[in-house]
């Protein structure tokens, strides 16, 4: 099947809802969304590339999945061609049999910013990127993958069988549990992911976090942190050990932090602990509001600092999560 031709995302939408034939007239598009190409299962073909890419769609009406899909598709060159199904907490998608993913690459050309050697990572590309934005657009809704009318997904790069009934967890959960076979379900079934791990060895630490964030620490060239990606939502998880100059407490180190539209938790209702979870709503790089949760180990020589960052609506969320179990912080023999 060749490349579909590409046109601008709100026009097509406006098309397929009018059902106007050419389309002459289409009204401004007032509205924005995001979609996601998500490259950490994929083997990205250039180190320098981020493993997930955002992009902006302004479009007119209502977003649904398939001005979603259709975006994707305009951008990758790939055909995201399913039909989809919203309900309160959950998106349902039937992979139609015709779709890239079904059927591969064909004889396409390839886009040069989306080109994949093997049905491996074009598979995880594919369910991932969609995974992604659906999730990013209805509400951290649940994504439920299906084909051919309500078969089990099977795809033949990821060597993957997907049940009806399950929702669709992110490539990272799926090879993690590959990678070790002794973690398995309570019923034998698919085998759980084990929490990720980073090793500072700089400063002798281990951070375990929650596998819902992405394997591969990435370090922000702007501020020295160490980031990981979230699997499930447009949130980061980040890392970094800064010394504790003043020999600060942690009530001196917690006198200090802003105190203006901010949460603060003591861990275990003691004050005595060294863990200090705070919570505040601020500006990110480009001026759009975000939440964003912290975890402080305040220790006599450094202060280790563990953040969430996230859209406002999600904060609260992260807050509850973010407590003395959130992650694990062990030194290094």
């Amino acid at each position: 099947m060749g490349m579909r031709k590409i046109a601008p995302v709100f026009i097509l939408a406006f098309c397929l809802a009018a059902g106007l034939p050419g389309c002459a007239y289409s009204p401004p598009a007032n509205e924005t969304a995001y979609i996601y190409a998500d490259f950490t299962c994929a083997n990205p073909a250039a180190d320098e590339k981020s493993a997930v890419r955002q992009y902006e769609i302004n479009y007119a009406g209502e977003l649904t999945p398939a001005l979603l899909t259709g975006a994707l598709s305009d951008l990758t060159g790939l055909d995201f061609f399913c039909t989809a199904e919203v309900s309160p907490g959950a998106v349902r998608v039937d992979w139609n049999g015709v779709s890239t993913l079904i059927v591969g690459l064909d004889d396409r050309p390839q886009k040069d910013d989306f080109r994949f050697e093997d049905a491996d990572s074009l598979n995880w590309f594919m369910m991932d990127s969609l995974y992604r934005t659906l999730r990013a657009n209805f509400a951290d809704c649940e994504v439920y993958y299906t084909m051919l009318g309500g078969k089990p997904l099977i795809t033949a790069g990821a060597g993957q069988k997907f049940p009806v009934d399950e929702p669709y967890r992110g490539g990272v959960y799926y090879l993690n549990a590959q990678e070790d076979p002794a973690q398995t379900s309570p019923d034998g079934g698919v085998p759980a992911a084990a929490p990720n791990r980073y090793i500072d060895r700089r400063n002798n630490i281990t951070f375990t976090y929650p596998n819902t964030f992405s394997l591969d620490g990435r370090v922000n060239s702007d501020t020295g942190r160490v980031e990981f990606l979230s699997r499930q939502e447009d949130a980061v998880l980040s890392f970094w050990v800064e010394p504790n100059e003043e020999g600060e407490t942690p009530q001196e180190f917690l006198d200090r932090l802003p105190q203006s539209d901010a949460r603060i938790t003591w861990p275990y209702d003691n004050s005595d602990t060294r863990v200090v979870i705070f919570a505040e709503t601020a500006s990110g790089p480009n001026g759009q509001q975000r939440g964003r949760a912290y975890q402080f180990v305040v220790q006599p020589e450094r202060v280790i600092g563990v953040c969430v960052d996230c859209a406002p609506d999600r904060l609260d969320y992260w807050y509850s999560l973010i407590g003395a179990d959130f992650s694990v912080i062990e030194l290094i023999d």
